[in-house]
C-alpha cells in the first residue's frame, strides 16, 4: 500500500492547485489560508531543508508564491519513527508514506508520537476500524473520511496536542470554572467534625 502511494502520489502533489485563480476549490491560500502554506518559521530558515530528512531537500515553491511559508505539495518515502517529519506535526501539503507490517505495529507507530489530535483510519473491515480506532491515541478519529465534522462534536486533541474540548456544549465546560455552593437553609443541628457528640 505504501509503495502504491509512493507511486501515484507524486501526480496528484504536483496537480494541488497553490494559487486562488478558481473560487471555490477551497484550496485558495488567499480564500482559506491554507493551501500550501505551512507554520510560520523565522525568515532565514528554509522550510524545504527543516522538513527534508537529513542530507535532502523537499520540493520547490509553488509558483507565483515567492516570499512566504509556502512549499510545493511533497510525498516523502524511506521515512523511519525516529525523523522530524514522522514526529511533528506538520502543517502544510506534506505527506509521509510508512509501511508497516501488520495491525499492531500501524497502531504503535500511529501512537509513537507525542501529539495526538486526529486520525484517519481506512479499511473495508468495520471491526477493524473501530478497533484501531479506540488504539489509537488521539482526541478524533475518522473512518475512510476525512475532516467532515458536524461542528457540534467535540473538538481537541490529546499528549501535546492540548487539553479539553471545543464544540457545542462541551465548549461550556472548558471555558467555565465550577464552582458548588453548599447552603442550610434550615436550623437542623450541625455536626462539630472531630468532637465527641456527647461534648457538644
Amino acid at each position: 500500500m505504501a509503495d502504491g502511494a509512493e507511486e501515484q502520489r507524486p501526480e496528484t502533489a504536483r496537480s494541488t492547485r497553490t494559487d486562488d485563480d478558481e473560487p471555490g476549490t477551497g484550496r485558495g491560500v488567499d480564500e482559506c489560508g491554507e493551501g500550501a502554506r505551512m507554520h510560520a518559521a523565522p525568515p532565514d530558515l528554509d522550510l524545504r531543508v527543516l522538513l527534508a530528512p537529513a542530507g535532502e531537500t523537499l520540493g520547490e515553491r509553488p509558483p507565483g508564491l515567492p516570499d512566504g511559508n509556502f512549499l510545493q505539495a511533497t510525498v516523502i518515502a524511506d521515512v523511519d519513527e525516529h525523523m522530524r517529519v514522522f514526529r511533528e506535526e506538520i502543517f502544510g501539503p506534506v505527506l509521509v508514506a510508512m509501511p508497516f507490517t501488520d495491525e499492531a505495529e500501524a497502531i504503535r507507530l500511529a501512537n509513537a508520537t507525542q501529539y495526538g489530535l486526529a486520525a484517519y483510519v481506512w479499511t473495508n473491515d468495520i471491526r477493524r476500524a473501530h478497533r484501531v480506532a479506540h488504539a489509537i491515541d488521539t482526541g478524533m478519529c475518522w473512518i475512510n473520511s476525512q475532516n467532515v465534522r458536524d461542528l457540534r462534536t467535540p473538538f481537541g486533541g490529546v499528549k501535546s496536542s492540548g487539553i479539553g474540548r471545543e464544540g457545542g456544549d462541551y465548549a461550556f465546560d472548558f471555558y467555565c470554572e465550577t464552582e458548588i455552593v453548599h447552603v442550610a437553609l434550615g436550623s437542623h443541628h450541625i455536626p462539630r467534625l472531630g468532637i465527641d457528640p456527647d461534648d457538644q
